[in-house]
């Protein structure tokens, strides 16, 4: 397994994973290709005159019927027989469909604490830990690994992945 092969690599017998913490939509689930039928090009694009979170508030069982994006495998994969630790921003509406969606696609334990805003996911981590994130809405990247998508990429930050590899790689640079 994948884990095992790290482990080796570095000479390591446990990863210290505690330190990493998600996002939801856009990192592990695409809520925006659901809602829209399409990645958009900017952060509030609209179709029809409604964003993903209109769409989504208008029927929130989209959030369980959203796609796993192509990070959720890696993410799996590193967090089997662990615990995952993930920091989102959802609707109160949105948060049983949420967590039933979770359930379902995460092979692993998972704890979950919701925020309203990016400033809140900030303030949750603590002097080592990193968000991997995709919102282009915070006021600072220096804790951020950026997962790369139309609608964030006017943003200049520290860390941008663009695929699986390179999220893993980043992740192991940091343990």
């Amino acid at each position: 397994m994948l884990v095992r092969l790290l482990e080796e690599i570095l000479g390591m017998t446990k990863f210290n994973l505690n330190k990493f913490h998600f996002d939801v939509d856009g990192v592990m689930k695409r809520l925006d290709i659901i809602a829209l039928g399409y990645e958009p090009d900017t952060w509030r694009h609209k179709r029809y005159g409604l964003t993903v979170i209109d769409i989504v508030n208008q029927d929130p069982t989209i959030v369980y019927f959203a796609h796993p994006s192509e990070y959720l495998d890696i993410i799996n994969t590193l967090y089997y027989k662990n615990t995952i630790n993930i920091i989102t921003s959802q609707r109160p509406s949105w948060i049983s469909c949420n967590e039933r969606w979770l359930t379902k696609h995460l092979q692993c334990a998972f704890n979950v604490q919701y925020t309203n805003n990016p400033e809140e996911k900030l303030s949750l981590l603590g002097d080592n830990d990193i968000l991997v994130e995709d919102s282009p809405l915070f006021p600072d990247y220096d804790k951020i690994i950026l997962i790369d998508r139309k609608y964030n990429r006017h943003i200049n930050v520290p860390t941008r992945v663009h695929n699986p590899g390179e999220l893993l790689m980043e992740i192991i640079k940091r343990l």
